[in-house]
């Protein structure tokens, strides 16, 4: 088995990450990410970024990287849109 070390990051509220999320994936909602609260999260480490419809990804992804995050990504969908491409339409949870 391969570690790739890599985190999924879901940047939604917490109660639309309770409802639902892609299996594996920790919450740490949007706003707490844009006010500086990422000392928990390693530099080092590679890290996938989701939301509800992938508009705030790209934004978190570029806060990330201006505090020198240099493997940040954004799945190509939110979690709305790949919810619906999910066997009966729901990843994990809801």
């Amino acid at each position: 088995k391969r570690n790739l070390d890599i985190d999924i990051i879901d940047i939604r509220d917490e109660c639309l990450f309770r409802e639902g999320s892609i299996p594996g994936a920790i919450n740490l909602p949007y706003i707490r990410i844009v006010s500086g609260e990422i000392q928990n999260l390693d530099q080092r480490k590679k890290y996938v970024l989701y939301c509800q419809n992938n508009i705030k990804s790209p934004f978190v992804r570029s806060v990330l990287e201006s505090k020198g995050f240099k493997n940040v990504y954004v799945l190509d969908q939110g979690y709305q849109e790949l919810r619906g491409v999910a066997p009966g339409g729901n990843l994990h949870g809801g």
